[in-house]
């Protein structure tokens, strides 16, 4: 079986370093969107999703050719901003954090496969239809629609200062447990 990785591109200068690997000057793509390009004479779709507050990209690639796709969107970094260091590698907490500025909430971090839709705050009209046809649990999700409310709800917490809770930490309000890190 055929492995793939993630390659994320995101910011500013996201769309000229993707047009940069192909070397498609007009390369568009809408949100939401995938296609089918070549890097580095290798394929891979791009899909576009903007998850840190600016333009993002999502690379699916074969395990074996993500080194060299890797690299070749890394050496775009002159064509994108010419001597100045724009493109570079980012990791996980860098865009996990940009991505929680954003209010993006991510499958199997902020919320999984015991969440109710309604629980997901502003994801819920954005990934949710309530004109689709029939689809597994849509009995449940349509009566927490018609009744108001779910009971629970992801919601973005500004806290004051340097210290950032740890994930999974309880929230109170008096002697009242409020949340959930």
């Amino acid at each position: 079986p055929c492995e793939f990785h993630h390659v994320g591109v995101h910011g500013k200068l996201a769309r000229e370093t993707i047009a940069a690997a192909p070397n498609d000057d007009a390369f568009q793509l809408a949100v939401g969107a995938a296609k089918s390009a070549t890097i580095d004479g290798r394929s891979v779709v791009i899909a576009r999703r903007d998850l840190t507050g600016e333009v993002g990209y999502e690379l699916i690639v074969r395990e074996e050719d993500a080194p060299f796709v890797w690299e070749f969107l890394l050496a775009t970094d002159h064509v994108v901003s010419g001597d100045k260091r724009r493109v570079r590698p980012i990791g996980w907490h860098a865009f996990n954090m940009a991505r929680v500025e954003a209010g993006e909430a991510l499958f199997n971090i902020d919320f999984g496969p015991t969440n109710l839709p309604h629980q997901v705050g502003e994801l819920l009209p954005r990934r949710v239809s309530f004109t689709k046809g029939c689809y597994l649990g849509q009995e449940i999700v349509e009566r927490v629609r018609s009744r108001g409310h779910a009971n629970r709800a992801l919601v973005n917490l500004l806290v004051p200062g340097d210290v950032v809770p740890a994930p999974k930490s309880k929230l109170s309000y008096g002697n009242r447990e409020v949340g959930e890190i």
